[in-house]
């Protein structure tokens, strides 16, 4: 294993004997989200006691890619890392944040390969993948592996119409970066559940058991495998559409993200009355019940699977 350390960030790298497949994995790109660097430690420990060998292709990964926000148990100090995400010049960088982009940045300058960026979130609810990009057979192998029982797809076509950002670096997260034509790798988020769910980071473990597996990158001992830790049958939600919240109102009830709900159900009124409901049966996403004037108020998507 080849570790180092730059700009307080420590990148571990394995390379394997035979030609195979490169995965990238980075946790705690927020520093209050600490589900992927307890899976990862994880990951390292199980590699040092030999339960899990790498035998071809490379695995790298970041225990805690913002050490500062980190420390602070902060989701960032300066900047969000998960934003502008790109290597700067050296006249560019106003924050410390800036210089661990450019650290991470090469790391996803793969020309391929596979990246997973572990998250967790402030909504209460379970595990749940973001896809994004082209959704090729490799992809959706990708996706699937990760054994997780809700896979997202559909967040470029919702928000495409946002000119909020004239440069569009300004939006960039890791897993945009990422997939961008010069660095190609296929990319996902995986939001592991609740910043304080027991679990979260028993998912983001799994789920890079399971994708070391599927790329036939390391022999793995099966008592590591712990399948009912992952939820029930996995299928996909496509987001249909994003509800801002354009003057007060409030929740019809207090939704759990992946909360069902049925046609002409009520999800939301407004202080008027009007209420907002569901066009046909679906599934709430990301409910915001503290979201102000003009911020995303929920998400709607509907089962189809790809």
């Amino acid at each position: 294993m080849e570790t180092y350390k730059r700009e307080g960030i420590t990148v571990h790298t394995v390379k394997g004997k035979e030609r195979g497949e490169d995965f990238t994995v980075f946790g705690s790109v927020h520093g209050n989200e600490f589900c992927g660097s307890v899976a990862l430690d994880r990951i390292l420990q199980n590699m040092k006691d030999e339960k899990i060998r790498i035998k071809a292709g490379s695995f790298t990964c970041v225990p805690v890619a913002n050490p500062l926000a980190f420390a602070q148990k902060t989701r960032f100090v300066s900047h969000n890392l998960n934003r502008a995400f790109y290597p700067r010049e050296a006249e560019e960088i106003t924050c410390q944040e800036h210089r661990f982009a450019n650290v991470l940045a090469p790391l996803l300058q793969k020309q391929g390969g596979y990246f997973l960026d572990l998250h967790s979130y402030t909504a209460n609810g379970n595990a749940f993948a973001i896809l994004g990009g082209e959704m090729s057979e490799n992809y959706k192998a990708f996706a699937k592996s990760l054994g997780v029982a809700r896979l997202i797809y559909g967040w470029g076509e919702v928000v495409k119409d946002d000119k909020t950002h004239e440069d569009a670096r300004t939006g960039q997260g890791t897993v945009n970066y990422a997939r961008l034509p010069e660095n190609g790798m296929y990319s996902i988020t995986l939001e592991c559940g609740h910043h304080h769910n027991p679990d979260a980071a028993d998912i983001g473990y799994q789920a890079t058991l399971n994708v070391l597996k599927m790329l036939d990158i390391a022999d793995i001992d099966e008592a590591l495998f712990e399948p009912g830790v992952m939820g029930g049958e996995q299928y996909s939600i496509k987001l249909k559409y994003v509800q801002f919240k354009t003057r007060d109102g409030e929740f019809a009830k207090d939704w759990i993200n992946m909360d069902s709900v049925l046609a002409g159900e009520t999800i939301a009124t407004s202080g008027d009355g009007e209420k907002l409901t569901a066009p046909q049966d679906g599934f709430i996403v990301l409910p915001n019940k503290n979201a102000t004037i003009n911020d995303e108020w929920f998400f709607f998507g509907v089962r189809e699977d790809f």
